[in-house]
């Protein structure tokens, strides 16, 4: 994608560049603004009419960046202007001490202004002064400590009558293909009574009429209507058809934010607890992995119960266990996927 148009002006300010992630290069008629201009790259650019235009030669921008990071806003016709300084003529840097501050954070590898400060009051560095924090941001702490957040601990929405909130998600593909053909499951969770159904598919793009099958089952069977599907954004959930379908029929859609599991959570803890449960039970009948469909089925019908079991607060834990002494059992240890044959 380039930003262009038909027919344009040279701009009065030539410190303005339009920020896109998804070009392939940045352009410019300045050409005094570029160094060590490259005069064999003549490619042609595509313009948004469709028209090819003939570049002279690829260059070097030199800025002068004093800070690595940028806050652009959008401007109209959702463009993004970054207002740029240049270095003209291009010079060597002179190395000068800065700021004590910013020196001895630099010299600890950029520790924390908090920890800093503690080492001055405990003596515990021979020459480091009293510090006071600066205000601005440090641009490679806040590139190199970056982090996501980890998910507030709140007590999660319930349901209160079955299939008003189902939980779904796709497990796959598998390295194995069953006696079926089959690469992947899918299942649905349903958020009040922990009923899980497990369906098997040979590619992603069945997932919707296999969703029609089971909406048509569960409600003709227990007399009530799916209200509310939560999955993640993969194509199989966010095709035209399926949305379409979901609209007609009046389910509110709840899709999860891009790379962020956490918030459906329930399908996916649920595919882990059967996957570790099929694999058991494989491994210690030495069954070949062709069947892994017949024992994530059965794993499937055995975890609701597990399911209730856990949740019935009535239920005591001496009264779902056999023997409550202490034994010696024999250890394994855990072999990497990758060391796995």
């Amino acid at each position: 994608m380039f930003y262009a148009c038909h027919s344009a002006t040279i701009g009065r300010n030539m410190n303005v560049w339009y920020v896109d992630s998804a070009c392939s290069n940045h352009m410019t008629a300045h050409e005094s603004l570029l160094i060590d201009i490259d005069r064999s790259v003549n490619c042609k650019v595509k313009m948004g009419t469709g028209d090819l235009v003939q570049s002279i030669g690829k260059g070097t921008l030199a800025i002068d960046l004093k800070e690595l990071i940028a806050r652009v806003q959008m401007k109209g016709y959702r463009c993004f202007p970054l207002d740029l300084k240049y270095v003209n003529p291009p010079m060597a840097n002179r190395a000068t001490f800065g700021e004590p501050a910013w020196l001895w954070h630099r010299r600890f590898g950029h520790l924390n202004y908090i920890s800093l400060k503690l080492l001055q009051e405990k003596d515990m560095v021979q020459g480091l002064p009293k510090l006071q924090e600066p205000e601005k941001i440090c641009s490679g702490c806040a590139i190199g400590k970056s982090h996501r957040s980890s998910f507030d601990k709140e007590k999660a929405w319930r349901a209160s009558q079955p299939l008003e909130l189902i939980h779904s998600d796709i497990c796959g593909p598998m390295q194995t293909i069953t006696l079926g053909g089959n690469r992947y499951f899918l299942t649905f969770i349903d958020d009040h009574t922990r009923m899980c159904w497990v369906f098997f598919l040979q590619h992603k793009s069945q997932a919707f009429n296999i969703f029609k099958r089971f909406k048509n089952m569960v409600e003709l069977q227990s007399g009530y209507q799916i209200k509310k599907l939560r999955s993640d954004r993969g194509g199989e959930y966010t095709s035209l058809e399926f949305s379409k379908f979901c609209e007609e029929m009046g389910l509110e859609r709840q899709l999860t934010i891009a790379y962020s599991p956490q918030q459906n959570g329930v399908a996916e803890r649920k595919n882990r607890t059967v996957m570790e449960m099929a694999r058991t039970m494989m491994h210690e009948k030495k069954i070949p992995f062709k069947f892994w469909a017949e024992a994530v089925n059965t794993a499937s019908v055995q975890s609701p119960q597990r399911s209730q079991v856990v949740n019935d607060l009535q239920i005591t834990l001496e009264s779902v266990t056999h023997d409550s002494s202490v034994s010696i059992s024999e250890t394994f240890d855990h072999t990497p996927q990758n060391g796995r044959t």
